[in-house]
């Protein structure tokens, strides 16, 4: 059996919410593999859905034995379907930018994002902000240009990717401003939805904050369109962060 896991963004937000982070976190490193690409995954999930984990088996044998590294390179490697695997221990330093290991952490995107080559699934971008969502909340860093790194930034290489999705539009997409909140939720406040009777709308609104609250909190929220307990919790807790109980101006941020 494989050491490396495969997690769901449910899972692997209840995984981190288990272990504990001993060393200074202040870069998320990303990364896409360029080797193995989509074509390469595809036709191991179509042969043998069980046998995907050799992507990242084959991973680890090139770093350790091609590259001499003590483990794989990475902590997080996301697959096209939005599987999260588990790599290097987090509480390790990662072979991912040569003079910024320290305090980095390292996610790669299996794929080739140079230009007319491989186009990111819905599922591995949704399951890369989450990852990020949930380790920066861990460590306590903020996503910004200079704590989001990519590898080119550093080194005479294309990775992740030419036509990977632009820094400024991933660190939106992190901090969720998407416009559809705001249409959806206009000027309500928390207390007065929660004191309402809960209608279709609010049901919609209810789930829409839950799919929030799971990718930048890492919430593991079930979207059932109910305030319950839990949902309350988080919410009081970016209430508490932000000082404005305004829904439209928390799912800015």
């Amino acid at each position: 059996m494989s050491r490396f896991k495969c997690f769901t963004i449910e899972q692997f937000s209840a995984y981190v919410d288990e272990i504990v982070i001993s060393r200074t976190i202040k870069e998320i490193h990303i990364h896409h593999t360029w080797i193995p690409d989509y074509e390469d995954f595809y036709i191991l999930l179509e042969d043998d859905p069980a046998s995907v984990y050799r992507i990242i088996e084959g991973m680890y044998i090139w770093h350790t034995k091609n590259n001499g590294w003590k483990d794989i390179g990475q902590h997080i490697s996301i697959d096209p379907e939005g599987g999260i695997w588990t790599g290097r221990d987090f509480n390790l330093s990662p072979a991912s930018i040569k003079g910024r290991n320290t305090y980095g952490f390292a996610i790669e995107n299996i794929g080739n994002f140079d230009k007319k080559k491989d186009t990111m699934t819905q599922e591995q971008l949704s399951s890369l902000i989450a990852v990020i969502n949930i380790i920066i909340k861990k460590i306590g860093i903020i996503p910004t240009k200079t704590t989001i790194v990519y590898h080119n930034q550093y080194a005479d290489k294309s990775c992740p990717g030419t036509a990977f999705i632009k820094k400024k539009k991933l660190i939106s997409l992190i901090n969720n401003t998407g416009k559809e909140f705001e249409t959806m939720t206009g000027t309500k406040t928390l207390e007065e939805i929660t004191n309402k009777d809960i209608d279709k709308h609010y049901v919609n609104i209810a789930k829409e904050l839950q799919q929030f609250l799971n990718i930048q909190m890492g919430a593991n929220l079930k979207i059932d369109g109910i305030f319950g307990k839990k949902t309350l919790s988080f919410l009081k807790e970016i209430i508490a962060f932000t000082g404005t109980s305004s829904i439209k101006k928390i799912l800015k941020i």
